[in-house]
Order: structure tokens, then C-alpha cells, then sequence
């Protein structure tokens, strides 16, 4: 089949032992998004996307480059889950954001996490966006002919795998769960086998990229899959926010490695023996936090 271009790829640089590539649309692909309702701008976003993935040559070239990212310290979690108390992936988020908080995450026996109603619009929203708009949108295209092709995908509501993975140090098991999974055949002539973590948020990509509190969990997302499907793997963020520019960026290794996402780890492994919670950095973060509630330093 062939198409306009429509995805145009620009490398950003190295995050946290990756590399990062923005993904823009071409603009008859979303138009102008002020002039859309919000339905309006996801049904395109997922219409580009699902197009980009499945046709972009440009794409396609960055994920056959990708390469295995593993660790001798990060091991994949087989039949630990019921012998072991585990912690969310989403553990690195925390704290990139406030020490103190990914201690309560650390201690979630103890200290009780609110429940945030904007956070879980956003969460559905999300979820949505991936039940209803994109991975219909990839299973009506994936018969038409491209350059990469769809295996086989996951989510949350598509037998998404259990990724649990366990560091050294860590007697816990690290639940890994993108909020889909893609496996795909790249190339035509290739047919590289390449797993794609695509992970759904409102957050924008400047924040993303400023704040870098997402990007651990995503290098960590991609050692999962590659752990246990045994192929390459990377990550692909995918803001919602019609604000965006770019509105997606992609993670994969390029000759990367580790050790920065296994820093982190280790001080998870530190929180988890403090017997009292660090005292935070800094506040700013402190009035939409799911631990306010019990923080000892509000």
C-alpha cells in the first residue's frame, strides 16, 4: 500500500542509557488541532499513529536498529509473583519526583495511597484512548499491505503478559504493565521481531522531556519485554494533549545501557531498609500528591 509521508522522525539525544526520536504528523495527518473537538483530535491522533507505526519507512529503519537492552542485575520475575510482595515500576516515577514519596510507595504496607479523581479521569481517559481508538485502529490497518505488520498486541484488557522483573539487592518482584504491548514484524525484507511499549498520558512531551520522571520506567519497560519475549524492545510515549509538540516520542537502544535506570534501583533498595521516610528535596509537589494525606513532612 502506499501512502503520503505522514510521520517524520527527529532524533533527540540519550535519555537515561536510550535514545530518543519525536514523531511529528504530517499536518493534513491531525490538521489544526484548535479547531477540533477532543474526540475529534484522538480519533486522528490514533489514526496517524496507527499509520505511522505500520508504514513510516523512517520508523521502520529506528526499530530495526534497536538492540537487546539487559542487565546481569535485572532478571526476569517467572513465578516469583506469589512468593514475593512486589513494587510498581511506576516506583522510579516517584522518585524522580519526591524521595520521600517513593518511600510510602516503597512501604505501601504501611502508608495508604489516596485516590485522586483527576488522576483517574486521566487514567481512563488513557485506557480508553487504547481500547477504543488505537488498537482498533491497528487491527483494521494491519491487513492492508505495509511495511511492518502487528504479530500480536496487549493491553490491560488483551491478556497484556505478566513483565515482572527483579533486581539485585531487591527481595521484591518489579511489576512491569505498559499500558500496551505491541509485537511487530519490521521491514519487509527483514522481518525483524521488535516489541513496542506504548505508554498513554495527557502529560505533554516538553514536560516529559524537562522532567524526565517517566523516562526511567520506560528503559525499565523495555529490559521487561526483552527479558521475556527474548528480542528487542522499545518504549513509544504518547501525549493526549492536542498541545503537544511533538505528539509522541520514541525510546530505543542504541548501544545504550542500564546503569543509570540500575542507580535508581538502588536507591530503591535503600528506601526500603530506612525504617523512617527521607525528608523531601523539595515541596513543590506536595498539594496533588496521593501520600499527603499521611506525609510526616505536610
Amino acid at each position: 500500500m502506499t501512502l503520503k509521508k505522514i510521520m517524520y522522525v527527529k532524533k533527540l539525544g540519550g535519555y537515561y542509557g536510550v535514545t530518543a526520536f519525536a514523531l511529528y504528523p504530517s499536518q493534513y495527518m491531525l490538521g489544526d488541532s484548535h479547531g477540533q473537538s477532543s474526540q475529534s483530535y484522538l480519533n486522528a491522533l490514533a489514526d496517524w499513529l496507527a499509520k505511522g507505526i505500520l508504514s513510516s519507512r523512517s520508523l521502520s529503519r529506528i526499530l530495526i536498529s534497536a538492540e537487546p537492552l539487559l542487565s546481569p542485575k535485572i532478571k526476569y520475575g517467572l513465578g516469583l509473583k506469589a512468593r514475593r510482595s512486589s513494587l510498581p515500576a511506576r516506583i522510579l516515577d516517584d522518585l524522580k519526583i519526591c524521595r520521600t514519596r517513593a518511600y510510602y510507595t516503597a512501604h505501601s504496607e504501611t502508608y495508604r495511597a489516596a485516590k485522586m479523581k483527576d488522576m483517574e479521569e486521566s487514567e481512563e481517559l488513557g485506557k480508553l484512548f487504547i481500547e477504543e481508538e488505537l488498537l482498533p485502529k491497528l487491527n483494521e490497518l494491519d491487513s492492508e499491505g505495509f511495511i511492518n505488520e502487528v504479530i500480536n498486541m496487549f493491553s490491560e484488557d488483551r491478556g497484556l503478559p505478566s513483565l515482572n522483573v527483579v533486581y539485585a539487592g531487591i527481595d521484591r518482584v518489579i511489576k512491569c504493565k505498559p499500558d500496551a504491548l505491541l509485537l511487530l514484524s519490521v521491514g519487509l525484507n527483514i522481518h525483524k521481531i521488535t516489541a513496542l511499549n506504548i505508554e498513554v498520558s495527557e502529560t505533554n512531551t516538553q514536560t516529559l522531556l524537562t522532567k524526565k520522571h517517566v523516562i526511567p520506567r520506560l528503559v525499565l519497560y523495555m529490559a521487561s519485554t526483552t527479558l521475556y519475549y527474548g528480542v528487542p524492545s522499545a518504549s513509544l510515549y504518547i501525549s493526549l494533549s492536542p498541545s503537544s509538540k511533538p505528539p509522541a516520542i520514541l525510546f530505543i537502544n542504541i548501544k545504550g545501557n542500564l546503569v543509570q535506570v540500575e542507580r535508581l534501583l538502588d536507591e530503591v533498595k535503600e528506601l526500603l531498609d530506612m525504617e523512617e521516610p527521607p525528608k523531601p528535596f523539595r515541596i513543590t509537589y506536595c498539594h496533588h500528591c496521593v501520600y499527603s494525606r499521611v506525609c510526616w513532612f505536610r
